[in-house]
């Protein structure tokens, strides 16, 4: 699952797909792409709404490549940044 919402003047990405058993993840051979496509050169916020693989598989993939100005996660010690939703 993911959804990349965007209006005019922001972009917010809500959750990152999966992971995937062979390598690899959704961040980098979904939404990157996908991001780039549409000309979109950064990301205001990115929401991981649970913790659950298919959520937030592609985050670090994603976050490497469009580092977002912010991060709401559910549990941020779960993933060592973040704020809370």
């Amino acid at each position: 699952l993911s959804v990349v919402l965007r209006t005019r003047n922001h972009v917010l990405v809500y959750d990152t797909g999966p992971r995937y058993w062979g390598g690899g993840d959704a961040g980098k051979s979904v939404i990157v792409p996908y991001l780039q496509q549409q000309g979109i050169s950064g990301i205001d916020t990115i929401v991981v709404s649970h913790p659950d693989s298919d959520h937030r598989g592609g985050l670090d993939s994603l976050y490497a490549r469009f580092p977002a100005q912010a991060l709401y996660v559910d549990a941020p010690l779960f993933y060592g940044r973040g704020m809370s939703c």
